[in-house]
């Protein structure tokens, strides 16, 4: 059996329908890759294991249509993302709890261009999805430099161990910008993420820029 961009983008539109969705799956995302850091770590030092920032930030420029989800946890290599962002249907999740069909990242290509760059043991990597369904690897494990630090704000020269992962999505003109609020009060009350925001072992920041005070995003 084969399966088709066509075939991807009918099955997309019905299961990524707005900003909201997309910040629930790239949240939760960033939070099983803090959980796969712990984990490894306690594994390879399991009488003292590091500690694992537990930080996930979202920022979403309102004016300028675009939302970065940014953590600190272990980071991807190239071939992690081929595996992982680049083919559907394949059981990829390592935090044991939740995946369905391989396809929640990619989904986010709904709403628009969505890109991954990950820091991971002293690799920068890149790849992207668009909305026709095509993506590809734009940077293939190139070793790590401090303008890519600068660039995700992960890390800096003298933390040259430090890995993570932003996912930045530019949406597309046939998404609706729903206002700041209500988008956060959404977010908050959004089922899946009762665990996570109920939690004390993970820490979820907001940021809204918004073009004006009057603007009605703002």
């Amino acid at each position: 059996l084969q399966t088709t961009q066509r075939y991807f983008k009918f099955v997309r539109s019905w299961t990524m329908t707005d900003p909201v969705h997309a910040k629930v799956e790239l949240v939760t995302n960033s939070i099983d890759a803090i959980k796969r850091y712990q984990a490894l770590l306690k594994l390879q030092n399991p009488e003292s294991p590091a500690v694992v920032n537990n930080l996930v930030e979202i920022e979403e420029d309102l004016m300028e249509r675009k939302m970065l989800i940014r953590d600190f946890a272990i980071g991807m290599r190239a071939e992690k993302m081929r595996s992982a962002l680049l083919i559907i249907g394949n059981f990829t999740s390592e935090a044991g709890s939740r995946g369905t069909f391989s396809t929640g990242a990619k989904n986010v290509s709904q709403l628009g261009r969505v890109t991954w760059k990950s820091i991971r043991d002293g690799y920068y990597s890149s790849c992207y999805i668009t909305t026709e369904g095509t993506g590809g690897i734009v940077d293939d494990d190139v070793p790590v430099t401090d303008e890519h630090r600068a660039e995700l704000s992960i890390g800096s020269s003298s933390y040259m161990s430090q890995n993570g992962t932003v996912a930045i999505l530019e949406y597309g003109a046939h998404v609706t910008m729903n206002p700041a609020e209500e988008q956060i009060v959404r977010f908050l009350n959004y089922f899946s993420m009762r665990d996570t925001l109920s939690s004390s072992d993970f820490n979820v920041v907001a940021r809204y820029r918004n073009p004006t005070a009057a603007h009605p995003n703002a």
